[in-house]
């Protein structure tokens, strides 16, 4: 599978800037341009947040669908969940 060429590391949301903490350093990722702080531009900003975490659930259930062989169990197959549905649970 392709690699994840954007800005690494867990993105964190702060009002409407998404960034994230490389050597101590605050590195920016995006910011959501608005004249006021509303809830749909800060549910925007949550959302964009997750993004890489988003991605790697999203990975992980595609593995698990292609490679539906014996070696997967249900446990493993639960775990994707469970990460998947806790992203989707904090987004919304």
């Amino acid at each position: 599978m392709k690699e994840f060429k954007g800005t690494p590391g867990k993105w964190r949301n702060r009002d409407l800037s998404i960034f994230t903490i490389q050597m101590e350093q605050k590195i920016a990722v995006c910011e959501i341009i608005n004249d006021n702080y509303d809830e749909e531009s800060l549910s925007n900003a949550k959302l964009l947040a997750k993004a890489p975490e988003l991605l790697e659930a999203l990975r992980d259930m595609v593995r698990l669908w292609e490679y539906a062989i014996v070696a997967f169990t249900i446990l493993s197959e639960e775990k994707a969940y469970i990460k998947a549905k806790k992203i989707i649970d904090e987004v919304l």
